[in-house]
């Protein structure tokens, strides 16, 4: 699912027509991150910036799996900028 992992206008269009369609239609998302050893803070933010703030706001979850520390590192990151205002 991840292989462009710098690639932040795939990131971006993954955004769009599969996570927050999923979140509006009020269903949780799963997100594998399995096999990603390192991903740019550019392309987590274009993947997930917009879904983490319409799931927090319609309190629908995303769980994350496989990601390894330095995903998970990024994660909370951008999780800490996408729900601190």
């Amino acid at each position: 699912m991840f292989e462009a992992r710098e690639d932040t206008l795939a990131a971006s269009r993954l955004s769009t027509d599969e996570i927050r369609p999923r979140i509006l239609s009020n269903e949780s998302v799963e997100l594998d991150f399995d096999g990603l050893d390192l991903c740019t803070q550019s392309w987590l933010h274009a993947l997930l910036f917009e879904p983490v703030r319409l799931a927090w706001a319609l309190r629908v979850p995303i769980h994350v799996v496989g990601a390894k520390p330095a995903v998970q590192e990024g994660l909370r990151f951008l999780e800490s900028y996408a729900l601190g205002g």
